[in-house]
């Protein structure tokens, strides 16, 4: 599996969403008080929904890894 293009993309993504998920996190803890601006709420939830949708490529890479070369 370790010539399959779709199993190494599927590492790359778990790196960036890792690397994501910290940011975001991280950036939710710096500013804590600020979460009575509806921006800072939408800005928060465009970012999980990002996560989530990288999440979703990981299993298609995950389920594709079967048919690759």
């Amino acid at each position: 599996q370790l010539l399959n293009p779709y199993f190494w993309t599927k590492m790359m993504l778990i790196v960036v969403v890792a690397l994501a998920t910290l940011g975001l996190q991280r950036s939710i803890e710096r500013r804590a008080g600020v979460w009575e601006s509806r921006r800072a709420i939408y800005a928060v939830r465009a970012g999980a929904l990002g996560l989530v949708c990288v999440w979703a490529a990981i299993m298609v890479m995950g389920r594709w890894i079967a048919y690759g070369v």
